[in-house]
């Protein structure tokens, strides 16, 4: 069966699977292998006080006496050349208390053989092991050795003379043990292992079922259940930090939705209207003959309603060019208060014809900006101001420099504008006094043109205004001069 590698789960769960038996691996290796050190050095010792007691008994005389013999490291027994020497010329006959402590076959007897150079037995127990040999060596060489022969540890030794000595003891229960130990380690090592998976899944499965919410998430809104949110934690993983920002995130696509669904709707009513006079228009004057009167009164009508339509479809075009460009690539080094003047000038006649004076007071802002777009924002916020005056008053444009920002402020003394409507004022198509600014070719997209063009600038819009008290329209700009 293939497993499903791409899966973060199956690759968390075979790498933590891998870690986990590569440390139950390495220790119990070091469990096992000190455990056999420890027995075998007890083997060692268990040897070494039976040879004690042996040579003790049948030589005393050889040994060291009283703190030295009973030490935790014992001297080592006589030099085997001696007690051969005393053995060939006296000869030893080892009480039968000693030699019945080297007798019997049941688990863990001791046993031991003395031979001559030349391989004669001069001692050997009863129980000594049948297919028990010294090891082959050559005349003169020394031998000293701990060893494991089957399930039998040795310890042998050869003198220069070639006098050989071999005590032994059956390590076959220990051996078991040691082998009953390994598989107690191995099962145990494998439950571990096997409970430590079970574990690891549990607990990556746990660590990423926010993201299977998250993900389950996603494809309800993308089937359009656009009112549904990641459940939160309540706590301050990383995971639930990403799920509140996606949570956000969907909050501001189903606002920008809504928001697409009320311009298409609010952009199909405007279009609407003066397609419907076009269209009645041109119907009425078809259905006979008339005078050139009448004619030119219903061209009149038609091209009231086309310019109409070009107003709103040249706002149109201005604030979604506005929203999906890249200002970035449109932006050089201007200074907004020529801009400004140029404005000034160009709108002078509106408020002429309005009685209105327009009353500058600007100060140098130079910025790093696009200058066709701020433009359009201060024409748009001088001539709104104008527009929506009810004549022989002031307008007042301010233009104000800090480290920080860039202030501009066009300021009113008309009618001012209800509280209620501040919220509204800059969404697309909002008008206060609709069949006035219809009127005055007004598409009710000028100050969303604002507020989408000061956002590409870093900048934000604000509105104070009370009714009778006039109005301040105010953009501020972070400080972006070179």
């Amino acid at each position: 069966m293939k497993l499903p590698t791409n899966s973060i789960r199956w690759r968390l769960q075979i790498w933590y699977a891998s870690l986990l038996l590569i440390a139950l691996a390495g220790l119990s290796f070091a469990v096992l292998r000190l455990s056999r050190i420890h027995r075998i050095r007890q083997l060692d010792q268990q040897i070494m006080a039976q040879q004690r007691i042996f040579f003790k008994t049948l030589f005393p005389e050889n040994l060291p006496s009283g703190d030295a013999a009973d030490s935790d490291n014992p001297a080592p027994p006589p030099d085997p050349n001696k007690l051969y020497l005393e053995i060939q010329a006296e000869g030893q006959n080892p009480s039968s208390e000693l030699m019945q402590s080297f007798s019997g076959t049941e688990p863990g007897f001791f046993y031991f053989s003395l031979s001559d150079r030349e391989g004669n037995p001069l001692l050997v127990s009863e129980n000594l092991p049948a297919d028990f040999t010294f090891p082959s060596l050559s005349q003169d060489e020394s031998f000293d050795s701990q060893q494991f022969r089957g399930s039998y540890r040795e310890h042998t030794r050869r003198g220069p003379a070639g006098v050989r000595v071999c005590f032994g003891k059956d390590a076959s229960q220990v051996l078991k043990e040691m082998d009953q130990f390994r598989v107690s380690i191995t099962l145990f090592a494998a439950g571990f292992w096997l409970v430590g998976l079970a574990g690891g899944w549990w607990m990556v499965g746990r660590a990423l079922r926010p993201l299977q919410k998250i993900s389950a998430t996603a494809v309800d809104i993308a089937e359009g259940k656009r009112d549904k949110r990641i459940e939160l934690a309540g706590n301050q993983s990383e995971l639930n930090q990403l799920a509140q920002v996606l949570n956000h995130t969907f909050d501001e696509l189903e606002a920008a939705m809504e928001r697409q669904r009320q311009f298409t709707g609010n952009a199909s009513h405007e279009l609407r209207t003066p397609l419907t006079v076009i269209l009645s228009e041109t119907q009425r004057m078809l259905k006979r003959e008339r005078e050139a009167g009448e004619y030119r009164e219903s061209m009149e009508i038609c091209q009231q309603a086309g310019l109409r339509m070009k107003v709103l479809v040249e706002g149109l075009l201005l604030l979604a060019r506005q929203e999906n460009q890249n200002s970035a690539e449109t932006k050089e080094s201007c200074n907004l208060q020529d801009i400004v003047v140029q404005s000034l000038a160009a709108l002078g006649p509106l408020a002429s014809e309005h009685e209105i004076q327009l009353e500058p007071e600007l100060a140098s802002a130079p910025m790093v900006a696009d200058p066709a777009a701020l433009r359009i924002l201060v024409d748009n916020l001088i001539e709104n101001a104008i527009s929506h005056h009810p004549g022989k008053g002031t307008v007042t444009v301010r233009l104000q420099n800090s480290p920080q920002e860039i202030t501009l402020e066009v300021e009113d003394d008309g009618p001012g504008i209800d509280p209620a409507a501040h919220d509204k004022i800059f969404e697309r198509f909002y008008q206060l006094d609709k069949s006035r600014s219809r009127a005055g070719g007004h598409s009710g997209l000028g100050l969303a043109l604002v507020k989408s063009i000061a956002g590409n600038h870093g900048g934000r819009c604000s509105l104070c205004s009370a009714p009778g008290k006039g109005s301040r329209f105010s953009v501020q700009f972070r400080n972006l001069a070179d």
